[in-house]
């Protein structure tokens, strides 16, 4: 029986008074583990359940099944420790079973991952049909990124993974355009030769603090945890009515970062820069060229500051209808999926705090995951 993903870093807030948990940035916070040094079997079923619920966003763990790892191998059931109502699944730290990782991490899941998860706990092949999406608020621990290990080699540390979404892709997904080394803040790709790969995106960044629109290299920057913005291309808007991007920075790591649309004639209500792979670079010049776009890979965009939308089904809508608001957005990652997305897996409803597919059933339809961002000031205490 393998159990290698028991990923990143959960009971530290329970079991190691040392260590102070990253705290999501977020005006409703999960209850918040208790802070002292407990045995398994001292920890009640209401901190076990406050732990489960601080690896996502609250929308989406107030409702959510809790589950508690199995502690029989032999029959791999995961008990529960309540029941929920919206789909999702939150699961407490891995200290209560054999081969735990040395932090806390837990996870909130979709149905997508908790069947890979129960196909990883049998050493079964998972069957991946849709995008899958997991929080891990709290980061974590793997014995090895790139090999399914259940310690690291004598003598190697444990490898830390920071706050971040774990993607999953379905088929036969091409991923190479991610790199296998482990980031503090630009997505990679873990266990890649296995058949449990998968996208880590870290959700740190230096301040949430935004930046001046005027500033448009720094306003651009805002949008992206600092290991990407700094060697990121920065582009600006067009305002000669063409689609061509004036290069305000070259960088050289494949990123570009764009500011806040506020030079457009039909500027966006909110401060809304963006940093984007070459996918999402793409989408974007078709959309300005009124062309598909031609998505042959997974793409991700942060839009961390958050931002606004005239419509949230018409990507022709440049203003609100007459009467309507505008759609104001949460700091968000973006998905695209080449072939487009499945409409029967995910909500349309931007105003549950979930992810949720935006503009679907067009050739610019793509899934938004809402993130809470975490400073990257927090990550030092773990060092």
């Amino acid at each position: 029986m393998t159990r290698t993903l028991v990923l990143p870093f959960l009971l530290c807030i329970l079991l190691l008074t040392a260590c102070q948990p990253i705290q999501p940035v977020t005006d409703a916070s999960p209850p918040a583990p208790m802070e002292q040094t407990l045995s398994w079997d001292e920890i009640t079923l209401e901190l076990k359940i406050a732990d489960a619920m601080s690896a996502g966003p609250v929308a989406i763990a107030r409702d959510a099944t809790i589950l508690d790892w199995p502690t029989d191998a032999s029959n791999g059931e995961w008990p529960v420790l309540r029941e929920g109502n919206n789909g999702w699944t939150c699961i407490t730290d891995d200290w209560g079973i054999a081969n735990n990782t040395p932090t806390d991490d837990p996870m909130c899941l979709d149905d997508a991952w908790v069947q890979w998860f129960k196909a990883f706990w049998n050493g079964e092949e998972p069957a991946v049909t849709t995008i899958g999406i997991s929080y891990m608020y709290q980061g974590g621990t793997v014995a090895d990124n790139n090999e399914l290990v259940m310690a690291p080699p004598a003598g190697q540390p444990w490898q830390f993974d920071p706050p971040h979404i774990m993607l999953l892709f379905p088929g036969e997904a091409d991923l190479s355009a991610f790199p296998s080394e482990m980031s503090m803040g630009a997505p990679y790709l873990m266990w890649g030769d296995t058949p449990y790969k998968h996208i880590m995106a870290p959700i740190v960044t230096e301040s949430l603090a935004p930046v001046d629109p005027s500033d448009r290299i720094g306003n651009a920057m805002s949008a992206a945890p600092h290991e990407i913005a700094a060697a990121a291309t920065i582009i600006d808007w067009p305002t000669d009515g063409t689609a061509d991007f004036p290069v305000l920075r070259e960088g050289s790591n494949g990123w570009t970062c764009i500011p806040d649309d506020n030079v457009l004639e039909q500027p966006t209500l909110a401060n809304d820069p963006m940093c984007m792979d070459a996918m999402w670079v793409e989408w974007l010049h078709a959309l300005f060229e009124g062309r598909e776009p031609n998505i042959t890979q997974p793409g991700i965009i942060y839009v961390l500051q958050g931002g606004s939308a005239a419509d949230m089904e018409d990507p022709s809508v440049m203003t609100p209808a007459e009467g309507a608001a505008w759609q104001m957005l949460p700091p968000h990652l973006a998905v695209l999926y080449p072939g487009g997305l499945d409409e029967n897996a995910w909500s349309h409803d931007h105003t549950s705090g979930a992810p949720y597919i935006m503009w679907g059933g067009t050739p610019y339809e793509h899934l938004m995951i809402p993130v809470d961002p975490v400073v990257t000031g927090a990550i030092a205490a773990h060092h």
